[in-house]
């Protein structure tokens, strides 16, 4: 089933991600299943259950695959360098960093 929408489809939607819908009415989310093309304007998806195709607009949104968007860092790297300025010895008692994911 491919669906298209007024507006340009997100870019960070990818194959492989699942896409649900929600009726208006409604507040049962259905999915989709995984997504298998996208254009700037379009997305088809196999479907597990009858898709809207027409009537009222649907409210329509995706998941990313949490096996693959939060596996770990992925060829990325930070290389750190640390230097005392003063003329006193210094001791380092902790060091810590914080990694988001941004896709």
């Amino acid at each position: 089933m491919t669906y298209t929408f007024t507006n340009n489809v997100p870019q960070d939607l990818q194959v492989g991600d699942t896409l649900y819908y929600v009726h208006p009415t409604g507040s049962v989310v259905t999915a989709l299943q995984l997504v298998t093309a996208v254009t700037a304007t379009s997305v088809t998806a196999r479907y597990s259950s009858a898709p809207p195709t027409s009537g009222a607009p649907y409210f329509v949104f995706y998941a990313k695959n949490a096996k693959w968007q939060t596996s770990g860092l992925l060829g990325y790297y930070a290389t750190v360098k640390m230097q005392n300025t003063s003329t006193d010895s210094k001791e380092i008692y902790s060091v810590g960093s914080e990694v988001s994911i941004s896709s």
